[in-house]
């Protein structure tokens, strides 16, 4: 049976996009407090990754196999969805925009072609600033065969999630002790630009379609209090409560 197409979700991403747009090109230069505001609009990143966690659970979770030919099958359909759009924009970018060192470097090409660029603190932002969220996006693809192996073997999404938390926490423990060239460190990097750090905001995504498919009544209600909830603790990390924890435990 063919998935449908859910027209309020697209209009959730739209609304999303126009949010991160704004987040980097701010109107009202002489209105601080609105510019302000439109710079908290980021969190349209983590709109996008909570409906990628819905979709991708949605269009391949019931027909998921943990095989080679269905998990080769589901990468490469994922690869030329978004890859080769990505191609076209980051090497006219490199070429265009970079210096002449940045051209001459090897690890500079391998490392933005790659999009192994997203798990280095300082290679982040290289070619196209924007582009660390694709890294975190083809981490969950990858990372998707065995969360669903995990909702098939468990038949317990509590379970799954508590799990995936907890690998979390424990990647961010290994990381934050041991530096190694800035890989998945300091922790505000890994926290805010990894899939480690956002695992959650996926995580919300899988639990709406947990709701939908178990046809649980006014789970839209429970899908927008789980982006609220998702978005609060991705500010948190901002807050004054979360400087202190890093402070107190020496995570700066």
């Amino acid at each position: 049976m063919p998935k449908k197409n859910f027209a309020a979700l697209t209009g959730i991403r739209t609304i999303a996009v126009f949010m991160v747009y704004y987040s980097h090109y701010p109107f009202g230069g002489d209105l601080p407090l609105l510019v302000s505001l439109q710079q908290e609009m980021h969190i349209g990143v983590t709109v996008f990754f909570v409906l990628s966690g819905f979709l991708i659970t949605y269009r391949y979770f019931d027909n998921s196999e943990f095989n080679l030919k269905w998990i080769s099958r589901y990468l490469i359909n994922r690869f030329v969805r978004i890859y080769p759009i990505y191609f076209i924009l980051i090497v006219p970018s490199i070429l265009l925009l970079s210096s002449s060192d940045n051209l001459n470097s090897l690890s500079y090409w391998i490392l933005n072609l790659s999009l192994f660029k997203g798990f280095f603190f300082n290679s982040r932002f290289w070619g196209i600033p924007q582009s660390w969220s694709l890294t975190v996006e083809f981490c969950f693809y990858f990372s998707a065969p065995f969360i669903f192996l995990l909702l098939k073997k468990f038949k317990n999404t509590f379970k799954t999630m508590a799990l995936l938390t907890t690998t979390s926490v424990l990647f961010l423990t290994l990381f934050s002790s041991v530096d190694f060239s800035g890989f998945l460190n300091p922790p505000k990097f890994y926290l805010l630009y990894t899939f480690g750090g956002r695992l959650f905001e996926f995580i919300v995504g899988i639990i709406y379609w947990v709701l939908t498919d178990l046809g649980v009544k006014n789970n839209l209600v429970f899908f927008i209090l789980l982006i609220i909830i998702s978005v609060f603790l991705h500010t948190f990390v901002e807050n004054p409560i979360s400087r202190y924890i890093r402070n107190r435990f020496k995570l700066e």
